[in-house]
């Protein structure tokens, strides 16, 4: 700790390093009249030396004028927070007063290519005891680079450019306009718009008995494609319209493949031994068959899964 010696007049000594400083007469002033004890002392004569109020000579000294700055910067502090009203200003500005400014919440947003989306910009505020909560300022730091909005912050409407698909974002600060403000930022997908309904398969390809002929289903346009594929490449040989939405075929031997048909609640019988394959049977199965398996002697037997909703 310093310790604050009078050796004169208006000529102080502080700490251990025999500095010997000459006071201003506003120092004197207060030092003098001070009666509290060393403490204040102290205290002022640090506070008057750091905003140059108290000029001084050094004697000569081993240590240096960085030693005693270093005391003398220490000793404010300590004799500082040990002010009650000091060290509670402190502990609000440091400990408290962050969790009182507004928290931006950023999130994400999805919509598709030309279609406009609703958006409200988003903040959490927690209020000091007795603090009236009063409305949030919000406002737009960095706009959508591939989309425009429209409206007032917090309620604000996205509308992406013609045609575009991709990500953008939008960053903007809120603020209370008392403790400070933060920023967020909302993500913004923009997918291409689908307009096809398309079922997701469940068993679209099966091969003959001799891996002669490939089966496969082309969900999309509710057909059966059949092909050659005895040489490098597969050669393309029919295509048979069936049921909408085939999702599974099985073969009941080599001359009969059945194809379950999810969205028209159907299995279609294509006849492959005629020259030209063709649906030679309509089966109503129930609501949305899924998948066929055939089973017992000599397979005799056909087990269609069907959701029945």
């Amino acid at each position: 700790m310093l310790a604050t010696v009078r050796i004169g007049p208006a000529v102080y000594r502080v700490g251990r390093f025999q500095q010997d400083f000459t006071a201003t007469h506003r120092f004197n002033e207060v030092y003098n009249n001070n009666k509290k004890g060393d403490s204040m002392k102290k205290a002022c004569l640090t506070l008057l030396l750091g905003i140059g109020m108290v000029s001084g000579a050094y004697g000569a000294n081993a240590n240096g004028p960085g030693a005693l700055g270093g005391d003398l910067w220490q000793g404010f502090l300590q004799i500082l927070l040990n002010i009650p009203p000091v060290s509670e200003r402190i502990n609000v500005v440091a400990n408290e007063a962050p969790f009182y400014i507004p928290q931006a919440k950023s999130h994400g947003l999805t919509t598709f290519r030309n279609r406009s989306i609703s958006l409200t910009l988003q903040a959490k505020h927690r209020l000091e005891p007795d603090e009236v909560e009063l409305p949030l300022q919000f406002e737009i730091v960095s706009p959508p680079l591939h989309g425009t909005l429209e409206g007032a912050p917090p309620n604000l409407v996205y509308t992406p450019a013609p045609d575009y698909t991709g990500f953008d974002e939008l960053v903007f600060a809120v603020s209370d306009g008392v403790h400070g403000s933060s920023e967020g930022t909302i993500q913004i997908k923009v997918q291409g718009s689908y307009t096809l309904f398309e079922s997701g398969q469940v068993r679209p390809l099966a091969l003959n008995s001799d891996s002669s002929r490939l089966y496969a289903l082309n969900t999309p346009d509710a057909r059966l494609e059949i092909f050659d594929i005895n040489g490098h490449q597969p050669v393309h040989l029919h295509s048979v319209p069936v049921g909408l939405e085939p999702v599974a075929l099985a073969l009941r031997n080599d001359q009969e493949a059945w194809v379950v048909n999810t969205l028209s609640d159907s299995i279609s019988i294509v006849d492959l031994a005629a020259p030209v394959p063709h649906v030679k049977r309509t089966l109503q199965v129930g609501d949305e068959p899924q998948d066929i398996v055939f089973a017992g002697p000599a397979r005799s037997r056909a087990f269609v899964g069907t959701a029945h909703r």
